[in-house]
């Protein structure tokens, strides 16, 4: 699948090269957080940012920090709440990515307290991932900082919503900051379908791991439309399409017949 994954990426780049517009956003970041991490996770913020179609007049608001009572203040003091009683839904033990209406938030509380970088590549394609969720769930009619239920027929199975994300925050972190993609990818995709024979269609809820399947088949679905095609699904579902027929009004095949195809070709995912 050398040469799908390739094709995706190479996909992303020219719609970031032909769409990226300079817009507004908002980054705040604890004082525990080093200059030299605010210098990249900037730069990849504003890459990501100009990246998406964001709407006129709103600005996202990008929290950066290593504790929940920085990350719920900054929130808060903006008017961008996140889910009570913690602004992930629980308190963060390790570390912490989550997005909801127009914010998203990264707690590197495990990093900055060992006093390790914050170097490594999903921590830094985590950045652009979160901010994927703030442009979707802005345009797909999610209830605030929730997702709509995967399992009803107007919601997002968590494999097309995790897997995009996880697609393009790897790729901007190749895009942006001149990571490796094929790195980053190994992590999700390669570790997780080498050790689980699970078909795509069973990855529509949290009982299931949807970021590595998600992401393989994210660079299918690009490699073979384009990014904005999978972009276009998002919006139909926001103007009242089920998933189902926003996948095939976008994508032009049904989501049945793109499970299919995934199964058929998944063995390749991890070869190189």
């Amino acid at each position: 699948m050398r040469k799908i994954t390739r094709l995706s990426v190479a996909s992303l780049n020219r719609y970031v090269k032909s769409n990226s517009v300079a817009k507004p956003h908002k980054i705040v970041f604890q004082d525990t957080i080093p200059a030299a991490e605010r210098k990249w996770i900037t730069r990849i913020a504003q890459a990501s940012v100009a990246a998406l179609p964001i709407k006129a007049g709103e600005v996202p608001l990008i929290v950066v920090g290593s504790t929940d009572a920085f990350i719920n203040e900054t929130l808060n003091s903006n008017g961008k709440p996140g889910n009570s009683p913690d602004w992930c839904g629980r308190p963060t033990t390790y570390e912490a990515y989550c997005a909801g209406a127009g914010w998203a938030a990264m707690n590197y509380k495990d990093s900055i307290e060992r006093g390790a970088p914050i170097f490594d590549l999903g921590r830094r394609a985590v950045v652009a991932h979160e901010i994927f969720h703030v442009w979707h769930k802005a345009v797909d009619g999610s209830p605030g900082n929730n997702n709509r239920d995967p399992r009803l027929p107007e919601g997002i199975p968590l494999w097309f919503a995790e897997g995009n994300a996880n697609f393009f925050g790897f790729a901007m972190a190749q895009i942006s900051l001149k990571d490796s993609y094929r790195s980053g990818r190994a992590t999700q995709v390669d570790t997780y379908m080498q050790s689980s024979t699970r078909p795509l269609k069973d990855h529509i809820f949290w009982d299931t791991n949807p970021y590595g399947i998600g992401q393989a088949a994210a660079e299918y679905l690009v490699a073979s439309v384009g990014m904005q095609k999978v972009m276009d699904v998002y919006v139909k579902i926001g103007a009242g399409q089920t998933f189902a027929t926003a996948f095939q009004d976008s994508i032009g095949i049904s989501v049945d017949e793109f499970y299919t195809l995934f199964e058929s070709v998944r063995g390749n995912f991890t070869k190189w």
